[in-house]
C-alpha cells in the first residue's frame, strides 16, 4: 500500500498527487503496450487508440471507434489482472458481445481469465477506493 506523508502545505499535496497520477499512467501504458504487441498480431485486429482514466464501475471498454478505455486503478492491480482486462477488450474487436464465441476467444488467450475476473470482483472496490485516496481521481 502506498502512503503519502503529510505535506508541508496544500500545494505540495497537489503536486505529489499529480506526480503519482503521471507515474501510474506511465506504468499502465508501458504494460498495455507490451500486451498489445503480444496479442494484436494473434487477433489480427488492433484498437485505434487506448485511453487510461479513472472509471467508476468498469475496468475497461471498447467504443464504436475501436478505442479501448482502461481504468487507471488497474495500475495498482496484479499484472495478470491487467493482462486479462486488456485481452477482454481486445477480444471485443472480434466479437462485440459476451457470447460463447467471445469467451472461447478470451480463454484461448488467457486461460486463467476466471481467476482474474474473480480477483477483480472481490478486490476491485478496494482498488478503486485506494486510487481515489491516492490521487483524488
Amino acid at each position: 500500500m502506498l502512503t503519502l506523508t503529510k505535506p508541508h502545505n496544500q500545494r505540495s499535496l497537489v503536486v505529489a498527487r499529480a506526480l503519482l497520477h503521471s507515474f501510474l499512467q506511465a506504468q499502465i501504458r508501458r504494460d498495455v503496450s507490451r500486451h498489445l504487441a503480444r496479442y494484436v498480431p494473434e487477433l489480427g485486429r488492433a484498437p485505434t487508440g487506448v485511453r487510461v482514466k479513472a472509471l467508476k464501475s468498469l475496468w475497461g471498454s471498447l467504443d464504436t471507434r475501436d478505442v479501448v478505455t482502461l481504468d487507471l486503478a488497474l495500475a495498482l492491480a496484479p499484472p495478470e489482472a491487467l493482462r486479462y482486462v486488456v485481452i477482454h477488450e481486445l477480444c471485443h474487436l472480434r466479437y462485440r458481445d459476451h457470447s460463447p464465441r467471445f469467451w472461447n476467444l478470451v480463454e484461448s488467450l488467457c486461460p486463467d481469465w476466471r481467476t482474474q475476473r474473480e480477483w477483480l470482483k472481490a478486490r476491485g472496490h478496494a482498488l478503486k477506493a485506494e486510487l481515489e485516496r491516492l490521487i483524488q481521481a
